[in-house]
Order: structure tokens, then C-alpha cells, then sequence
């Protein structure tokens, strides 16, 4: 008695050790490490932000590409304790994933509760500990993702129902059945538990006789309670069907209508590369792993084929099938989608991954003991304590590789700059320390970008346009004006805005970890007034909305077939209410293909979309470029350009004014343009 409870005291503290460790893998230097915030990440912030401020309650999300809400409540909620930061959105996952740890001790204690051999006391505490320090597992638990709760959910489903098929208790598969229900509001690979669960369930119904007897009624209450707990989504998904498939047909890896023998070679191909993950190269994502490091080293590798091969080998056990069942099934999302292997997507694979290689590793104890068991009392001892040492040494050593390999190697690539947004927070933490009434501009990136979005903290504040495509000035800035240009993309607009505000500066300068520039902030000093010269000024009026101020020509003649470059200087004279579009024409003789005088042409919203008119505001200058195709077979002669805009909703065009508001035209016309023979 006294014998038990020093085993089970020493088993505490060993558990207790074991989830300080996870913690401190999952926890240290978690508000640098990543670095940044991806855009995946951001969402899940501005989800609990809206959710907080009470703008929307939904059950399912549909932004970037359909989510389930679970993970977005949980960020809430950890806003509330922690306030709002990007720290705050990776403890939800730091938190899941020491909890996984913790509750996956439990579980193997359930599912091994039968066993009778000298290593059952130590199976828990071994699988729990090479998932606290499995890099895979510790990578998802740092990074503010859904898909961290795939693994707790699957642990608290299983246990309890292992502990109602052990004690009988109906409490018991209840409680299975509300975390299956609840894990399908986690990530999508979450859908594959049920499936998992019938054939499961079904294989010891076959092999058992009385199973069902048995266990049927607390199996009935499990997928009743399960089908409660989903109801309001599945609700949701019968409404909205192609919230449930449309992610799983994107990254589908079989294209719908090709021949079964392409789809084969592509699930075969992945199936490979999916096994080859464990032990010889992982995932290339570095957002997912350090690239091509593979989920096990060689000592967990050895554990996990001993493992295997021991599951595949007593598989009518019901404790051994389970763990193939669950390893074979929650591969499937990586196996039958694109970029095989794909740790996020199979990430439902880690606990009993771990479960496995402890498995092995127990196994290779009790091998050591089998073999000198017949041997002198000094061998035993001997090849015990050697065995022990070679154990503790691997597992100490494996921890070691996952510490040195994300915190020393992966932590400190140059790569995480770009795979983790730092760019964009820093661009967004810049702009927040700006006044308030200081008009900032961003190139090329979208203002409205989750991750800047959720820096910054507010919506408008900053608005965007990309510089390849069009310039945006504020006319006569009676505030300061900065302009944020991303140049590692944008490698015109910083030459255009300095012609176009010469007293400007730039007074900030953005590097990546390998001391690339990045970007730059350019201010304008107020007061300052735009130097707009088009190269052929003239003043048209469209409804009192916008001006044309001018427009540039590339060049003057051009040969059948080339490309017209035009510039067209519009200013707003108003806030514009409805999404213009812009129509450039090339007018010459009659074309039989059109059926018209038109030999070309561009419609296009301006910037190429990136500055509709509906964000212009009265005074602003927009330098929009066209790039107008001269049809090929057009007949050398004079040719006219008109411009002009229109509602696409409508086509209705905006009208021509001229100085007494009377109504001139539905269009501008421009100069001429020669077309010349080959």
C-alpha cells in the first residue's frame, strides 16, 4: 500500500515536471517567437475584436476561405483576460496545446487500463512527454491557429470514451459525445473523428462478440449528444453548403474530371510523401516547420517503426487497432490535398504519433529485460540501468533537437520576416504613432490586410493603392502627408512621389532580418502643394464629380499590334458615392470585328481596381495608367483616344459638363495618335 502511493506520488511529480516543460516550450519567448503576425493569425484577432464589440455573434465565419468560430471565441475571451494583442492570440494556442499534453497522460492511462505489464505505470507520462517536446506539436502551439485545437479535442473525446466503455458510465459517453460535437466547430480535419469513430467502432463489433450488447446504449447516447452539440452549425452548413466543402475543393490534391489513374498517381504520391514525413523529410512550409526537418529523429524514429509494427502486429486488440485506426485516418488531409506533407492539415496525427513511438520505446525496455531475465544478477542490473541511460539519453537528446531546432535555427532564419508579416506589423505600429490628422498612404499592400488591420487597430485610418499601377496625391496638404512604399515591391512609386513633392523626405526606413530594404516612409511637410504637369493639360468635367486635369502619351505614333501607354490625371471634385469605371478607346475607321470604330481599348476601375473612386476624396489627384492593345490588323491612319467613366451596375456614363454646367458629352476626347506601317 505504502509502495502504491510512493509509485503515484512519483507519478504526479513526473507529470507535473513533464507539463512544465511543455509549458516552457510553448511559452518561452512566446510574445518574439514568431516574430510578427501572419494574416491566417490576424483574422482570428479582428474575429474577436468584432465579436467583443458586439457586431456579430456568427457560428461559422466565411472569411478567408470559411472558418470554424471556436478558436475566435476562445481569442475573445483571452482578450478579455490578457488584452488585445498578438501575444494574446497565441496563448489561446500555447494554453491548448499544454493542455493536449496534460489530458493525453489520461487518455493512455484509459486506453492502456487493461494491460498488465511492468511499463503500464509509465506509458502515460512517455507519451506525454515526447508530445510536449515534439517540434511539430510545440510549432502549432506558438502560432495563433485553429487548428491547435484539433489534437485536445480528439484526446478529450477519446478518453471519455474509453472511460465509459471501462466503467460503464453513461456520464461518460456524454462527455465523449459533447467534445466530438464540439470539435467540428475546431478545424476542418476535426470532421474526420466521426468517421474514425464508426469504423472504429465498428472493427470491435465485428472482432467482439456482445459488443454491442454491451456498450450500445452508451454509444447511442455519445452520437445523440455529438449530433445536439452540432446541430447549430450543421444547421448552418444545410444553409450554407458551400461553407462546408469550399475549402477542402480548393486545396483538394485530385482535380475534379480528371482520370482516375492521374487522381491515383496523386494520392499515391502523397501517400509517400506523408509517410515519409515522420523520419526522413517533413513539411517545406516554414510557417509549419523548420523546412524538411522530418516530425521524428532518429531515436523517435526507431521508437515509432517498433510501435507501429507492434499496433500492426496485435491489432485484434482493441487498444492497438485504435491507435492504427487514428493514425491511418487523420492522415487523410494531408494525403488528399495539395503540398503533401502538410503538418497543419494532418496535425490530428501528433498524440497518437506519440502514443506509438512510446509504445516502441517501452517496447525496447522490456526487450532488454526479456533478454537478460535468465542472466547473472550483475547482467541484469547492468543491461537495465544501460537501457535506462540510452532512454533518458534519447528523450533528453530529442528535446534538445526541438529547442536547438526552433529556437537556435528556425527561430533566427531569415526567412520568418516575409512567412510571419513582421514588414506589414511594423508598417501598421508605424503608422499608429503618427497624428491623427495626418493623411497616410500605403503601396502596394491593401490597407485593408488582416494583419495591418489588427496592428493598427482601426479601420480607414490608412488608406492604400498600388504605386505600379497608379499615384494618389492630396493636391494641397494643409496637414502633413506620409506615404508608406513597400519598395521590395514597389520599385517606381518612391521616384514618383519624390518628382511629384520634392520637399519631401524620406524619414523612415524598414529593413528585413538580412538587412534588405523592405520599405520606406516618405512625408510631405504641410502646406505643400503637388507638382502635377500632364504632359497634354486640358480641364473636362465629369457631373460635377471628377476633373480630368491631362493626360500623358508614351509616345505619339505606334505599329499595329503594339501597346499605347496612356496616363490619365483625374482629381476629385467631391466625394464620389458609386464605383466608377474607367473606359479608354482607340476611335478610327470602321473595325467589321467590332463592329464599330473601336481598334482598342482598357476599361478598368482605377489603379487597376486597388483606388475606386468610392475612397476619393475631394482634392485628391489620381495618376491612373492604361495600357491600351492595338488590334493587329488595324490599317495605318489617324486614330483618336476618348476616356471617360461609367457605373458597371448601370452603364450609365458619367455626363461631360462644360463651364455653365450644360450637359457636352458622355465621353472626353483626346488627342490623335498615328498609326504607321510595318
Amino acid at each position: 500500500m505504502i509502495h502504491n502511493q510512493i509509485s503515484i506520488r512519483m507519478e504526479l511529480v513526473a507529470l507535473i515536471l513533464i507539463v512544465l516543460v511543455a509549458a516552457f516550450f510553448r511559452l518561452n519567448d512566446l510574445d518574439e517567437l514568431p516574430p510578427g503576425l501572419h494574416y491566417d493569425e490576424a483574422f482570428y484577432g479582428i474575429d474577436a475584436m468584432d465579436i467583443l464589440q458586439g457586431r456579430e455573434y456568427p457560428i461559422f465565419f466565411m472569411e478567408n476561405f470559411g472558418r470554424e468560430p471556436l478558436f475566435s471565441y476562445l481569442v475573445a475571451i483571452s482578450f478579455c483576460l490578457l488584452g488585445v494583442s498578438a501575444l494574446s492570440i497565441r496563448a489561446v494556442s500555447a494554453v491548448a496545446g499544454i493542455v493536449t499534453v496534460l489530458t493525453l497522460y489520461f487518455l493512455v492511462k484509459e486506453i492502456f487500463s487493461q494491460e498488465e505489464d511492468s511499463v503500464s505505470g509509465y506509458r502515460g507520462l512517455l507519451a506525454a512527454f515526447i508530445l510536449a517536446t515534439s517540434y511539430w506539436h510545440v510549432n502549432f502551439s506558438r502560432e495563433g491557429l485553429r487548428a491547435i485545437l484539433v489534437p485536445l479535442f480528439e484526446v478529450l473525446t477519446f478518453y471519455f470514451l474509453w472511460r465509459g466503455v471501462r466503467r460503464g458510465e453513461e456520464v461518460s459517453f456524454a462527455c465523449s459525445g459533447f467534445f466530438l460535437g464540439a470539435s467540428l466547430y475546431t478545424y476542418q480535419a476535426a470532421r474526420l473523428l466521426l468517421p474514425f469513430l464508426v469504423l472504429f467502432l465498428a472493427y470491435r463489433f465485428l472482432l467482439e462478440r456482445g459488443f454491442w450488447r454491451g456498450y450500445g446504449r452508451g454509444l447511442l447516447l455519445l452520437f445523440a449528444v455529438a449530433l445536439i452539440t452540432f446541430a447549430p452549425l450543421g444547421y448552418y452548413f444545410l444553409c450554407h453548403p458551400v461553407g462546408f466543402t469550399l475549402r477542402a475543393g480548393q486545396a483538394s490534391a485530385v482535380t475534379p474530371g480528371e482520370g482516375w489513374d492521374k487522381a491515383a498517381r496523386a494520392v499515391l504520391t502523397n501517400t509517400a510523401k506523408s509517410l515519409a514525413m515522420f523520419s526522413l523529410r517533413g513539411d517545406d512550409d516554414p510557417r509549419n516547420n523548420l523546412p524538411g526537418r522530418p516530425a521524428l529523429d532518429v531515436f523517435l524514429s526507431v521508437g515509432f517503426l517498433l510501435g507501429s509494427t507492434l499496433a500492426l502486429i496485435r491489432i485484434r486488440k482493441p487498444e492497438y487497432a485504435f491507435l492504427v485506426f487514428w493514425l491511418g485516418v487523420m492522415l487523410l488531409p494531408t494525403i488528399l490535398s495539395d503540398y503533401a506533407p502538410h503538418y497543419k492539415r494532418a496535425i490530428g496525427v501528433t498524440p497518437a504519433l506519440a502514443i506509438l513511438t512510446a509504445n516502441g520505446i517501452l517496447a525496447l525496455k522490456e526487450g532488454m529485460q526479456r533478454f537478460t531475465r535468465r542472466k547473472t544478477m550483475l547482467i541484469q542490473r547492468g543491461g537495465y540501468f544501460i537501457t535506462l541511460l540510452a532512454i533518458g539519453g534519447g528523450l533528453v537528446g530529442s528535446a534538445w533537437d526541438t529547442y536547438h531546432d526552433y529556437f537556435m535555427t528556425w527561430g533566427k532564419g531569415d526567412g520568418l520576416y516575409y512567412s510571419f508579416d513582421v514588414g506589414m506589423v511594423s508598417i501598421a505600429k508605424y503608422v499608429g504613432r503618427l497624428s491623427s490628422d495626418e493623411k497616410v498612404y500605403l503601396s502596394p499592400l491593401r490597407a485593408t490586410l488582416p494583419t495591418i488591420v489588427f496592428t493598427l487597430g482601426e479601420k480607414g485610418r490608412l488608406k492604400s493603392y498600388d504605386g505600379r499601377l497608379c499615384q494618389v496625391l492630396p493636391g494641397h496638404s494643409e496637414g502633413a502627408t506620409t506615404y508608406l512604399v513597400v519598395v521590395r515591391e514597389d520599385g517606381r512609386s518612391l521616384a514618383l512621389l519624390q518628382r511629384h513633392w520634392p520637399q519631401g523626405d524620406v524619414v523612415e526606413e524598414f529593413f528585413d532580418r538580412e538587412g534588405g530594404s523592405y520599405a520606406v516612409a516618405y512625408r510631405v511637410p504641410p502646406g505643400s502643394g503637388a507638382a502635377v504637369q500632364p504632359q497634354h493639360p486640358l480641364t473636362a468635367n465629369l457631373d460635377g464629380k471628377v476633373r480630368l486635369l491631362g493626360y500623358d502619351l508614351k509616345a505619339e505614333s505606334y505599329k499595329p499590334g503594339e501597346v499605347i501607354g496612356l496616363t490619365l490625371y483625374w482629381q476629385a471634385l467631391t466625394a464620389v458615392e458609386k464605383d466608377y469605371t474607367v473606359f479608354t478607346h482607340l476611335l478610327g475607321s470602321y473595325n467589321p470585328l467590332t463592329n464599330g470604330p473601336l481598334w482598342g481599348g482598357q476599361d478598368s476601375r482605377p489603379g487597376g481596381g486597388t483606388y475606386p473612386t468610392t475612397v476619393w476624396e475631394a482634392g485628391e489627384i489620381v495618376i491612373d495608367e492604361y495600357r491600351i492593345s492595338i488590334q493587329a490588323d488595324a490599317p495605318p491612319g489617324e486614330y483618336q483616344l476618348e476616356v471617360g467613366m461609367y457605373h458597371l451596375a448601370t452603364m450609365e456614363r458619367l455626363l461631360v459638363l462644360d463651364n455653365s454646367g450644360a450637359v457636352r458629352d458622355d465621353r472626353i476626347m483626346l488627342g490623335t495618335v498615328q498609326l504607321i506601317g510595318e
